[in-house]
């Protein structure tokens, strides 16, 4: 489980290399031939937490396992799934402030793998798809602008 954690750690950071101390214990993060712990990384399961927080108004977008995502094409695939897929997307965007959160936006999450048609996505590249992409015309205008202006900083 160590070796996850330092690996989600250096994942979420973005970074190559790690510091020790003398005895061996984990000093912090090496950059650029500095040291800094203000990288915090972000577990999955509190990735996942904070989705849940943002979905609280829809609950049928309660994330309840890793691999299944709760994406909008399961949910009824229309207007109403897409809006509030993108509603939650952009309530959790607004409400995260953490650099290294931005990382595991970049995972790809699995989902729809309770069928034959399991399929991966990562989140960044689903706000994208939300804010231009040809799933756009799928979420209101209100809520696209929302998630767009949300997302902005995370670089989607």
């Amino acid at each position: 489980m160590k070796c996850v954690w330092l690996l989600l750690a250096l994942a979420a950071c973005g970074r190559t290399e790690l510091a020790f101390d003398s005895d061996g214990a984990d000093a912090g993060v090496e950059v650029d031939g500095g040291l800094t712990s203000s990288c915090v990384p972000i577990a999955e399961s509190a990735f996942i937490a904070r989705w849940n927080d943002a979905a609280q108004p829809v609950p049928e977008f309660t994330w309840t396992q890793v691999d299944d995502f709760p994406h909008p094409t399961f949910h009824g695939g229309g207007t109403a799934a897409y809006t509030n897929a993108a509603g939650v997307l952009s309530r959790m965007l607004a409400a995260q402030g953490d650099a290294c959160f931005g990382t595991l936006m970049d995972r790809p999450w699995k989902y729809g793998c309770r069928t034959s048609m399991c399929k991966t996505v990562t989140l960044r590249a689903f706000a994208i798809e939300l804010c231009r992409g040809p799933s756009s015309s799928l979420v209101s205008p209100p809520t696209r602008s929302s998630l767009c202006t949300a997302c902005a900083p995370w670089g989607c």
